[in-house]
């Protein structure tokens, strides 16, 4: 992206949700969207299937810093 930091944020559906690309697509608009309204950064949003993200019931990096470390 030009040089440029960017975050992907990877969100689950509900359960039982339908599966719609196009409901999908506008889900993840909004919440990029709302991302960018609340804290100024632009984001790719993901949606995934219910049960996709891992689970943990310990304390879990939820932040992955995949920048070049130069």
């Amino acid at each position: 992206m030009d040089g440029l930091d960017h975050m992907v944020v990877r969100v689950e559906k509900r359960p039982g949700a339908a599966v719609d690309a196009v409901h999908d697509g506008n889900l993840a608009s909004a919440v990029a969207e709302d991302i960018r309204s609340q804290i100024l950064v632009r984001s790719r949003v993901d949606v995934l299937e219910p049960g996709s993200l891992p689970r943990s019931f310990a304390k879990t990096k939820r932040v992955i810093d995949s920048r070049d470390k130069d």
